[in-house]
């Protein structure tokens, strides 16, 4: 039997931690990994609401989109659409073999603005 609340919590401490992590690395210049800690907050936060849907372990999986699916939460067209084009950055992070084109700054902080919301949005829905 899973403890559904220290889950939710060990997901959204995490969640928390990757975020700080993200916002070191994005101070630091460090605009492809500080995305990745980023992208990989939103995981974590989702792997929380998908804890509380369904009373189990999270499937192991990196993609935002199917979360966010998996987690029951009523997301507008726009947050979804969001969270398809995020995933990119969990592949410029975890798989570097993929050739993608480096990132821009300019490009990674607006698309970080847009996460702190949906991490924002994220916790208050718990």
């Amino acid at each position: 039997m899973v403890n559904v609340g220290k889950h939710i919590e060990h997901w959204m401490r995490g969640a928390e931690k990757s975020w700080e992590d993200s916002e070191i690395l994005l101070k630091g210049k460090r605009y492809d990994f500080g995305a990745y800690a980023a992208h990989l907050a939103l995981e974590k936060a989702l792997k929380g609401h998908v804890t509380r849907a369904t009373g189990d372990i999270p499937p192991r999986t990196h993609d935002l989109t199917y979360l966010a699916k998996l987690s029951r939460l009523s997301f507008s067209e726009e947050q979804s659409a969001f969270l398809d084009y995020f995933n990119t950055y969990q592949l410029e992070g975890r798989y570097p073999e993929v050739d993608t084109p480096a990132p821009i700054p300019v490009t990674v902080m607006a698309d970080i603005g847009q996460a702190k919301d949906m991490f924002q949005w994220l916790k208050q829905q718990l």
